[in-house]
């Protein structure tokens, strides 16, 4: 597979912060099936096609990313929530991020502009259990300490297997 600038830049990015996070090594996560959430991502996250964002879709506030996505899933079911990493050229800095696919895996990201084919890269988790998505006003779940922790301690839900 050839990756795009974009996607050089970001998986080079996730590498790096996974690699880091191991360096520390602290006692109380050794045991736990995944060190961070940039184990996650390399072991099971999922590049997704970026895409310009459909008619009728967003766009919606800037810094709402998780509670935009959740909300643009409620509206269209067909739509799954996920979240991960993402980045564009024109920023140059990755960021943590939730958005929606299609089920052919194309994103639709109601939050950001610049989201389009090119100039953009997403790697993350689908969230297909509901009972494991964020709220409509609150964050993300990879980023909320409350439930990415019992997830990294403990692995991913057998009822929700990982892509």
């Amino acid at each position: 597979m050839t990756l795009t600038q974009a996607e050089r830049m970001l998986i080079g990015f996730i590498r790096q912060r996974a690699e880091l996070k191991r360096s520390f090594d602290r006692m109380g996560t050794v045991d736990w099936a995944y060190r961070s959430v940039y184990d996650v991502l390399l072991a099971h996250g999922q590049w997704c096609t970026p895409a310009a964002l459909p008619s009728g879709v967003g766009p919606m506030p800037e810094r709402h990313c998780y509670a935009n996505a959740r909300r643009t899933e409620l509206a269209y079911p067909s739509l799954v929530y996920a979240e991960g990493w993402a980045v564009s050229v024109r920023a140059g800095i990755p960021f943590a991020h939730g958005w929606c696919t299609t089920a052919e895996g194309v994103v639709v990201d109601p939050t950001w502009s610049w989201s389009g084919p090119g100039g953009s890269a997403y790697v993350g988790v689908q969230f297909t259990d509901s009972a494991l998505r964020p709220g409509v006003d609150g964050g993300g779940v990879l980023e909320d300490p409350a439930t990415a922790y019992p997830l990294l301690r403990d692995g991913w839900p057998l009822e929700q297997p990982l892509p």
